[in-house]
């Protein structure tokens, strides 16, 4: 099985990746959202995402379905931009008209899970995360999801775990997507979801895709790799700052840990923005390639495809 791993878009997916991947032997391309430019001045990266031949998951990040004020409402906790009662029915709108976008290839939002084969699925956890301590779009979690805090998501999730496994008793291997990755992964701002903008801060995990994760592997499902963004590779410049205080190396300070392996699943941050670069004379691409067998990750690859500027 093959799959190929998109970090946050953020307006960066045009024809070269429809072609491209379309053309490529991936089994399956997981999203981990964020898909409007950071403005939200186009939605034509969804657009081009609906024509993929694929089969295509998608989890809603911080930037889907909310305007660009709304979400810097929520990130700094500025009352007058941020989500209120009054604003849900446009936002549900808006999900609707995204997910109709999209089309009916994509299978896009959160809490659900999903078959990929006979004995493996693809479990997406709560949606819209803005990661940290605080659960966010608290208003729209509740009136979607009935969600109102982290232990209310985590008992959703174990119930549609719960529920799965009886419906499909044959599956024993889980690959979890989400848009933030979970907690207990990252000290350092240098790690795969450690907290570069307040390097204080430490771990910017979610606890309950820990929780979800350690349940499933208390239940006996094997979990061979974990999906999720929102950190994104390039460090703020306060990271640089706090490490010079620390007297920490600084070299390759600029650039998250992307991949790290603990116990026997591999946990996967392909948030890389912009994922388009200009570079010697080519436009790059990236995404990180998985394959996996039967409980084993054979190989993880980041890469880079190459396009001849014309």
């Amino acid at each position: 099985m093959k799959l190929a791993l998109i970090g946050d878009v953020h307006g960066f997916f045009d024809d070269f990746d429809v072609e491209y991947f379309n053309q490529s032997d991936y089994d399956f391309i997981l999203f981990t959202g964020d898909v409007p430019d950071f403005f939200h001045l186009s939605n034509k990266a969804y657009k081009k995402i609906a024509l993929l031949k694929k089969n295509v998951f998608m989890q809603w990040g911080n930037h889907d379905g909310f305007s660009f004020l709304e979400v810097v409402g929520e990130l700094f906790g500025w009352s007058y931009f941020k989500v209120d009662p009054s604003k849900i029915p446009v936002i549900k709108k808006r999900l609707d008209t995204l997910k109709k976008q999209l089309g009916s290839n994509v299978i896009s939002g959160g809490y659900k899970a999903t078959l990929l084969t006979e004995n493996c699925a693809l479990f997406i956890v709560r949606p819209h995360s803005i990661g940290g301590s605080r659960l966010g779009y608290k208003e729209i979690l509740q009136d979607l999801y009935n969600v109102k805090d982290f232990q209310d998501s985590f008992n959703k999730m174990k119930n549609i775990l719960d529920h799965f496994k009886t419906e499909f008793p044959k599956v024993d291997t889980l690959i979890f997507l989400g848009h933030n990755g979970p907690y207990g992964l990252s000290n350092n701002p240098r790690d795969v979801w450690g907290c570069d903008f307040k390097p204080e801060l430490g771990d910017f995990g979610d606890i309950d895709f820990r929780q979800i994760i350690d349940y499933a592997k208390q239940k006996g499902f094997f979990v061979p790799l974990v999906v999720a963004g929102h950190m994104h590779h390039r460090l703020s410049k306060k990271t640089e700052k706090y490490l010079r205080k620390k007297q920490e190396d600084l070299q390759n300070y600029r650039e998250r840990q992307s991949i790290t392996q603990k116990d026997d699943t591999y946990y996967v941050n392909p948030a890389k923005v912009p994922r388009i670069i200009k570079q010697n004379g080519v436009v790059l691409h990236y995404h990180v390639f998985v394959e996996i067998s039967q409980h084993n990750v054979l190989k993880i690859e980041e890469k880079y495809v190459k396009k001849q500027i014309v």
